[in-house]
């Protein structure tokens, strides 16, 4: 895992997140945004992360290494236990919200996914769900900022898988019934 890391702090965010994904203690989050700091302090000279501006570079490297982590681990059971909340805590957002929600269908009920077309899902799904990422959710109006980023790059990047989902989708909304049952 270290050598696909260019920076020792990324390796310890990384390792703070699957503490979080597997033990769910809240100060783990403090320790993780510690760790961020240090790196932004290394990458820019600052210890605040500047309300305008996403490192992008930072962000591919947390994504990479949640891809990794979603390839190697079976993550369903945290993503099931967690989306829902978590779409419930947003207002705003709609346009995100609706690709989440059809990439979260996809996740669970399509069959003929590729370990790395479900890996992407899964990456996405879990960097919506977690309080550990690069601009605290907390932080509004630009706390879902860096969520938006990962769910447009991963929306576009398997697009002609989520087609179909999409469609299903529009079509629920003009006839108002329900299609999935997201309860299973």
């Amino acid at each position: 895992m270290a050598d696909v890391l260019e920076a020792p702090q990324i390796y310890e965010a990384y390792l703070l997140l699957s503490e979080y994904l597997c033990k769910k203690d809240a100060g783990i989050v403090l320790s993780f945004y510690e760790t961020l700091d240090s790196v932004l302090d290394e990458n820019e000279g600052n210890s605040s992360l500047k309300e305008s501006s996403i490192d992008y570079a930072l962000l591919f490297k947390m994504i990479q290494n949640l891809y990794h982590h979603c390839t190697v681990d079976d993550v369903t059971i945290h993503i099931k236990e967690g989306f829902q909340g978590k779409v419930a805590e947003v207002s705003g957002f709609s346009s995100m919200l609706r690709r989440l929600r059809t990439m979260y269908k996809c996740f669970l009920y399509e069959k003929q996914l590729s370990i790395k077309e479900r890996a992407w899902l899964a990456t996405t799904l879990l960097y919506f769900i977690s309080p550990i990422d690069l601009v605290p959710d907390y932080s509004i109006p630009y706390g879902y900022i860096d969520d938006s980023i990962v769910v447009g790059f991963v929306f576009y990047k398997l697009f002609t898988l989520l087609k179909k989902y999409t469609e299903v989708d529009s079509l629920q909304t003009h006839s108002n019934e329900t299609v999935y049952d997201l309860s299973r």
